[in-house]
């Protein structure tokens, strides 16, 4: 019986993947390390043998044509590695006889029924390449939760549910090329943020505007708010940009359009899903991790969504077209719980690409993260107590989470919208500013 260890491969996932099983053993010690415990290679190619078939395929057949016009040949010649090589560099084999005999072990306990067609899937005559993998799945778990949830079962839909958790789970341990996560607290503590945002008004909501400009530039009250991409209508939502051009474009306005803008700021830290980190390439992870697909589709499927959510919607498909996206928001919002530090935290804003303005960032604060603060906030009151003598204070009514958004003071200004440029891709914007109120 032959017999490997840890020790025998230097790659630290297989390494990792072989202690994990190696208690599950007792056949005797490792035939290159006599100290050490061995495992059967059997057990070995059993756990390569799962990693290759999911990461490696046959190398596409190029046809090769001879050179003779007399005589004109065409034969194929497959692209990629030889298997022992593939086997050699994915496990990081010692040397080159381990290398051969977990290769040897692979062809052995290949499965397949040559009588009813089937070819195996190791050879040494074969050659192979890195699979390109697509979505998992997740791009057809969507589609099937969009169609529950627009044509079938909005509220209390189970199955949208864990949808919607398979599709966003751990999705704060996802890392770029630059080990950036998409999920991070945006903290004014830390690194001050300014967040623009803008209404078209006539004449006389702009007097309305500047009498009182924290309750009539944040966002609209329950009893009023309007469905939007990531709110159905009563569901408070603040929309806001990251810069005045992309905020302005959003609103689509006229030439001669009168525009009132302001600046917020965020009052406390706030937890957000940017989904414009998905734009460049997930960080390469080994492939002998035990979620290793999972992570890399879900990441291919985000950049999916990403596109899906900024894209532009005509106001008469905005009904139905947003709910989808609605109901993403309340249930990361609500229920969906990702790691920061040492706690446990909802998402309290979605970043998305702007559909007006590709080069320009929005942001959606949502729940009690979208509440403007008040100029002059109430005190919470608190109750008396009477009897018994000791002291005992009880809350007449239960504390809601703090607002997330003060608006800078004197930062209230009105633009009129002199000229346009549309295209298919991009809107640009001509605009007369007024002075500061």
């Amino acid at each position: 019986m032959t017999l490997f260890c840890p020790l025998c491969f230097s790659n630290k996932g297989l390494k990792r993947r072989l202690e994990e099983v190696r208690k599950e053993y007792d056949e005797g010690k490792c035939d290159r390390h006599p100290r050490r415990k061995g495992i059967p290679i059997e057990a070995v190619a059993a756990i390569v043998d799962e990693v290759f078939r999911n990461n490696y395929e046959f190398g596409e057949a190029d046809p090769i044509f001879s050179n003779d016009p007399e005589e004109p040949e065409v034969w194929f010649e497959r692209k990629g590695d030889r298997l022992i090589d593939v086997v050699e560099h994915l496990t990081g084999a010692e040397d080159e006889d381990i290398a051969l005999a977990v290769t040897n072990q692979l062809i052995a306990d290949d499965s397949y029924w040559p009588s009813d067609g089937e070819e195996p899937f190791y050879d040494d005559e074969f050659r192979y390449e890195r699979t390109q993998h697509g979505d998992g799945g997740n791009e057809r778990l969507w589609q099937r939760f969009c169609t529950a949830v627009v044509h079938e079962r909005r509220f209390f839909n189970d199955d949208a549910r864990d949808a919607l958790r398979a599709i966003f789970k751990d999705i704060h341990l996802q890392r770029d090329t630059a080990r950036v996560s998409p999920v991070y607290l945006i903290d004014p503590a830390n690194t001050p943020t300014i967040i623009f945002r803008a209404r078209i008004v006539s004449e006389e909501e702009l007097r309305k505007i500047v009498a009182d400009p924290v309750a009539r530039m944040g966002a609209a009250p329950q009893r009023i708010g309007h469905a939007n991409r990531m709110n159905p209508s009563g569901v408070t939502a603040f929309y806001g940009s990251f810069d005045l051009p992309t905020c302005l474009s959003e609103l689509r306005p006229k030439v001669g359009d009168l525009v009132v803008a302001a600046q917020f700021t965020i009052r406390r830290p706030l937890c957000v899903l940017d989904t414009t980190r998905f734009i460049k390439p997930p960080q390469e992870l080994n492939l002998f991790a035990q979620d290793h697909i999972r992570r890399l589709s879900q990441w291919r499927f985000m950049q999916t969504f990403m596109a899906t959510i900024a894209r532009p919607i005509s106001p008469d498909d905005e009904h139905l077209d947003y709910v989808p996206t609605q109901a993403v928001a309340e249930y990361l919002n609500s229920e969906h719980l990702v790691w920061m530090g040492k706690e446990k935290r909802h998402i309290d804003a979605i970043i998305y690409t702007s559909a007006q303005r590709p080069a320009g960032k929005n942001i959606v604060f949502l729940g009690h993260a979208a509440i403007t603060e008040p100029v002059d906030p109430p005190t919470a009151k608190r109750g008396v107590a009477t009897a018994p003598s000791f002291d005992l204070s009880i809350l007449t009514r239960p504390l809601l989470p703090a607002s997330g958004l003060d608006m800078l003071p004197g930062s209230l200004w009105p633009v009129t919208v002199t000229q346009a440029d549309f295209g298919h891709e991009t809107e640009q914007l001509y605009a007369s500013s007024s002075p500061n109120f």
